[in-house]
């Protein structure tokens, strides 16, 4: 966050000012509109969006590297959990998704359209679980509707 503010840049929750962030989900927009265009704003953003892209990117594989059975196994089992809970709160799914996306990034896990991984993510918040399914015990509702969904998206974990 550091490096967007010197930069007149604001890092937030992907849901809005006051939100935080849920594992990966993110917004960058500037924070002074005065004196600068908006091509100038589009290029400080899409340039700190870059570097912010190519740094992850260096950790995935860092990370991977380092241990590639112990992150495997981290990615493989956020999946199986995923697939198989029966209980199961936003957090949680948060952080299960999220190394869901590691595996497919470092490219372990296969998947056909990785971004409905983050649709799954949004379907999942309690306002958006209640117009999609219903009301209900939450926890129940959420686990049922990421496991139906998750056989939509063909995630297949690829052993090495």
């Amino acid at each position: 966050k550091i490096a967007a503010r010197e930069r007149g840049l604001t890092v937030r929750g992907a849901f809005g000012e006051g939100s935080r962030g849920e594992s990966y989900f993110y917004q960058v927009s500037n924070e002074f509109t005065y004196n600068v265009t908006e091509s100038e704003i589009l290029g400080m953003v899409e340039s700190f969006v870059g570097e912010v892209i190519a740094r992850e990117e260096r950790l995935r594989s860092t990370m991977f590297n380092f241990d590639a059975y112990a992150f495997a196994d981290k990615c493989f089992r956020a999946l199986g959990t995923l697939s198989s809970a029966v209980r199961l709160d936003y957090d949680e799914l948060s952080e299960l998704i999220s190394q869901v996306k590691l595996g497919v990034g470092v490219g372990i896990i296969s998947v056909d359209n990785a971004y409905a991984l983050d649709d799954l993510l949004v379907a999942s918040r309690k306002n958006t679980l209640e117009l999609n399914v219903g009301r209900g015990d939450e926890l129940r509702l959420r686990a049922a509707f990421v496991r139906e969904n998750l056989k939509k998206i063909s995630l297949k974990p690829l052993f090495f």
